[in-house]
Parts: C-alpha cells; structure tokens; sequence
C-alpha cells in the first residue's frame, strides 16, 4: 500500500544577517520526528562566515511523540539590551494547554516565549524574585492551522530610540508570526514606559521546547531556531523562508542605492522591503535591476513598521537622470488607502533604476560644484565635515564686487533626513541656475541679496542610503539647540561666524520632503508660543505663508501647525539669533498649483521649477 508523502516544511533561506550569533537548523519531520537517529540538531551557522560548524550545544531529552527539547548554549557575551529569537514551528493537531517555545533563564529572572492555554503567544519577563510579567501577547486562535508551518518571532529592544516623540526612554517588545507561503508577518508592538522592569544582563541556557524547570513541553516540531544579537524590524523577516527572484536581479551597490531585501511572492509579485540602516528604521528604496527589458512586472514596496505614510509614491529612470513617477501608492487624491504600497510598470530597458522620490545624490551635489567651479559669482564651501569625514557643501550665490554685509541674507538648507527628503537638492540646484542666469533684473539681485544653499545636510545617509539618522545614529534635526555631531556642527559655527563678520542673516528655509500627500509648510507655531520669541514673530509666519502662496505652489491653506520644539533648526535660529526660519515639506506625490488651485501630480519639472518660486517668495518677504 502506498503511503502519502508528507507534506514538505519550508526551506529557510540561508542568508547572511547583521547581528546573527546562531542559527540550529532541527532536522526534525513534520512529527517530530528525527529524520535519522542523532539528527536533531545538527548545524549551527555562524554570523560572520556562513559557514557550518560543529553545534555548541547538546540534546537534553528526546524526540518523542512530537514533544522535543533542546538546551543550547546561550553566547556568553550576548547583550540583553537588544536580540530577536525566532523558529519555524508547527503544530500536528490544534495545540490544547500552555506549550512553552522558548526559555531564556537568567537567575531568578530572564525571559519566556510560550503558547498559552487560550492560544496566545505570550513574551514573559522575570524578576529576580521571579515574579512575572506579560510584555506582549497576540491572540492565535483564530490563525493557527494543524499541520500548517509558521515562520515565529520575539524582539526586544531595552531603551529604544523612539520617531516620536524623540526620547529614548522606552522599552519594545514585538511578536510576529508568518504562515508559511505568506510573505510578511502579522504583528503586534508595544512600548514599555522606562519605570518598567528590564531584562536583566547573565549567564545561563537558552532552552528551546520547554521550560527550565521541564513543564510545559512544546508538542509541535521546529525545524529552525535563529538567534539575533538586535531588535530585527517586521519587513525584515521576508528573508527567511523565501527567496529573491532570479529574474531581472536587484543590485544596491551604487551611490544612495537603498538596503532592501527584494522577494518572489507566490502569485510572481516582487516585494521589496526597506530594511534597518544602523539599527534605525528605514523608508527608503533605491534598487539597480538588471534583465527587465520589455518585463511587465509588478511590485509590492513595504517601508518600516509606521512607515506607510511616508512611502507614497515610485518612479523609474533608465539614465539616473531623468525620472518618471510610476501609477500606483498609498495615495488617491488626498486619500491614504490602506494595505500595503503596490505598482505595475513595463520596462523599456535594462539597466532600470525604481527610486521612492526623484533622488538627489551626493553624486549630484558634485556635479553641480563641477558645472559651478570658477564662476565668479558662486563660492563653493565646505561648511561642515559629516562623521564619516565627507565634505557638507555649501554654495554662496551673490555679487562678489559688492560686501556681504551690505547684503541681505537667505540661507536654504535641505537633506537632514532620510534620502527621500534629499530631492529637495534638485529644487535648490535650480534655484541656484535661475538666480546666475542672464537677466538685468536677477544681477540687481545678487547686488542685494546673498543666498547660501546646502543641497545635502546628512550627506553619510545619501551615500549609504539609509534611515533619517546620521551615521551616528543620531536625528540631526534634533540638534540644533545645542549641536553635537559634525554636520550641524559645522554649519551653526558657519552661521555664527557669518554674523560675527557683520552680516545678516535675514531668512533661514529647512526644507524637508518625501512623507506628504501635498507641499506644506510647517506652520503655524501658535501665538501663544512665540510670546517666547520675538515681538512680530507670529506676523511673520503670516506674512511667510502669504508670499509662498503667491509665489510659490505652497498653499496657504495647506500650512500644518507644529508647537516650538528648541532642538530643531526652525525654532532653535530663531529662538537664539531671531532670525526668521522656517521649514517646508515638499511632496513627491501631489501640489496644489498656484495657478488654478487644483491638485496636481509632481514631475520632475514641478521640482525644478520649485526653485526659482522659493527665491521669489523669499525676496517678497523681504521686500515687501
């Protein structure tokens, strides 16, 4: 009589992952079951080489009936602070009773991730007097399946690094769980005050399918347990189970191309998650394809966990030069629309570039500094010097004949994020050509006007295309009060040094860009507020709205109120120096045009001709 042949458990794909210190492959059936006699554990990869080497760990019990467990040497300099465990597991039949996964004893204290008895995956933290406390639980029962393979994770993070609202005084603890076949997992998160207890740093076992004291056994099968020294992000987790498509390849090995993770789904769509840069959060996507000539292909694009909204829309080029937008996003008219980012688009050749805004690279900042190199009426600075010792280039556009300070000044600075809000560079290398082009009018400018422009202030993160931190993890719009890293460093001592010569500095624009249905500006700071600034401060901003209105497709309507915040760039000039400075979000998915008012889609030539529409709302303002 012939038997079935079982159904076959998922293949992990084997890949090379930052931060992985283990990773036991448990040659175990789908029962449980060794596949041979002394098999069920047979492999550890190591982080660094790939390589396979003998297991540092030996089995404590055996494979019996579908209940398994393991003791593994947990490494000894591992840091608790941070690290994610997870395991492919299923179950035979519908799990009934509390089943524990994994146990981390430290002492008294350490941590558990276990199935309770009412189906929910559980992360458990204990004390040193081993009193217990749930930090996250996600309710299974409507999602598990017998016999069906699920890809399971715990990550923790002690103290993280929170986007909002900038402190660093939470702890997350995250579970995720991907059925196999599926590509990205369902996830619950949650944030843990300080005042709350932390796992504690020792020495002891990992134990894998039961707890220290030998309760509970899990009574499904594992076939993979990884163990990672950080917190890895929900759109990281595609690379394990699944592979990337053969055709057409992904390449990120260029300047400003993106960390992502490219995967074959099922039904042939490519997925392309952003991944982690520095251990921070990331939304940017920037990817090389090679073989997509005449390929009608379709895409899912994912950005980090609370990232959605700032994925709105992608665009192609076939020359790094020229861009188009490609139909698709999160967004219709004003709309977001819910799910994830997907697009379609037939490519015309190969090599192809997919970018999620028109990018400005530090290629391109060196470009401009070539086509302006020996005009007599551009200087070409370096401000500043970026932790990883690259230059952060400033470019001074006047009248050389005529004294700086005779002049008014207007400083324009963009790029302090992610690469995303670095296409705003292309806005200020137009305004740059607008301002030195032939006109009688544009020279008596340049008698009365200086103009200093930064295309790219974070200039480490365009060149490794990563997350909105500097390549010391650090937020440089949050840092401006009182500056400690290079870039904002460098460019506060140049201001500074400005006004000790006697110049003014008469309007100060950040423009961010990227994560907004619509240009806005960054407006209004209540009245209130600017009680502690300068009197006239708050009829400024008015007045500052009115001239984008006119002058530029920067809607008045559109301006979004934000409180005083001193480490910012936008309240931290004007809260020391006065200066008037302000802070712009342009969009890469739609403007409301000046001409007509109605809402349109961004080009690639809307962004260029932004440029010259900021200088001439920036010289009505100060000239009214």
């Amino acid at each position: 009589m012939a038997h079935a042949r079982p159904k076959p458990r998922p293949q992990p794909h084997a890949v090379r992952e930052e931060g992985r210190l283990a990773l036991w492959r448990l040659l175990a059936n789908e029962k449980g079951r060794p596949l041979r006699r002394g098999s069920a554990g047979a492999t550890f990869h190591g982080p660094e080489t790939g390589r396979t080497t003998a297991t540092k760990w030996r089995s404590l019990a055996r494979i019996l009936e579908g209940r398994a467990s393991w003791r593994a040497d947990y490494p000894a300099n591992f840091d608790q602070q941070e690290f994610t465990i997870e395991a492919w597991v299923s179950w035979p039949k519908m799990p009934t009773g509390r089943q524990v996964i994994f146990d981390r004893p430290i002492g008294q204290g350490g941590w558990r991730l276990e199935l309770t008895r009412h189906l929910c995956l559980a992360f458990i933290w204990r004390d040193a007097e081993g009193r217990e406390q749930v930090l996250k639980s996600v309710q299974m029962v409507d999602e598990l399946r017998p016999r069906r393979w699920y890809h399971l994770a715990a990550t923790f993070r002690n103290h993280c690094y929170t986007g909002q609202p900038y402190i660093q005084s939470y702890s997350r603890a995250e579970i995720l769980f991907t059925p196999a076949g599926e590509l990205f997992p369902r996830t619950v998160a949650m944030m843990r005050h300080f005042e709350h207890p932390q796992i504690a740093e020792g020495e002891g076992p990992l134990w894998i399918g039961r707890d220290a004291p030998g309760q509970s056994p899990f009574q499904g099968a594992l076939c993979e347990v990884a163990l990672s020294a950080r917190a890895k992000l929900k759109n990281e987790f595609p690379t394990l189970g699944q592979k990337p498509p053969r055709s057409p390849t992904f390449s990120d090995d260029f300047d400003m191309g993106s960390v992502f993770c490219p995967v074959e789904a099922p039904d042939g769509r490519i997925v392309l998650g952003a991944r982690p840069y520095l251990g921070h959060g990331n939304y940017w996507l920037y990817a090389q394809l090679d073989g997509c000539t005449g390929k009608q292909l379709a895409f899912e694009a994912l950005a980090v966990p609370g990232g959605q909204g700032m994925l709105l829309a992608m665009w192609v080029s076939y020359d790094r030069k020229t861009w188009a937008r490609i139909p698709g996003g999160h967004y219709q008219g004003d709309q977001l629309v819910p799910g994830s980012f997907t697009f379609s688009h037939k490519f015309k050749r190969s090599p192809a570039w997919l970018a999620a805004c028109v990018p400005w690279s530090n290629t391109d900042t060196d470009r401009l500094a070539a086509e302006l190199r020996g005009h007599k009426k551009v200087r070409l600075i370096e401000a500043a010097t970026s932790v990883e010792g690259r230059p952060v280039r400033l470019f001074q556009v006047t009248d050389p004949n005529v004294p700086d300070y005779a002049k008014r000044t207007v400083y324009i600075q963009t790029g302090q994020h992610s690469p995303m809000e670095m296409m705003a560079g292309r806005s200020c290398a137009s305004a740059i050509r607008y301002l030195l082009s032939p006109s009688s009018r544009r020279r008596a400018l340049l008698q009365n006007f200086c103009f200093l422009f930064v295309p790219i202030v974070n200039v480490d993160c365009a060149a490794h295309g990563g997350s909105g931190h500097n390549a010391a993890g650090v937020n440089t719009n949050r840092d401006w009060a009182d500056p400690q890293q290079p870039e904002v460093k460098g460019l506060k001592s140049f201001l500074r040094n400005w006004l000790d010569q006697g110049n003014s500095l008469d309007l100060a624009l950040d423009i961010h860009a990227g994560g907004a249905w619509l240009n806005h500006a960054l407006l209004l700071i209540p009245e209130q507020d600017t009680a502690q600034l300068r009197a006239g401060w708050y009829e400024d901003q008015l007045r500052f709205l009115a001239c984008l209105d006119r002058h530029a497709d920067v809607a008045e309507e559109d301006a979004v109120p934000h409180r005083l915040a001193e480490t910012k760039f936008s309240d931290a000039l004007p809260r020391q120096w006065g200066t008037p400075a302000f802070c712009l979000e342009l969009s890469n998915m739609t403007y409301r045009s000046r001409a007509d008012g109605g809402t349109k889609p961004v080009t690639q030539q809307h962004l260029e001709l932004l440029g010259p529409q900021l200088v001439e709302a920036a010289i009505a303002f100060l000239e009214p």
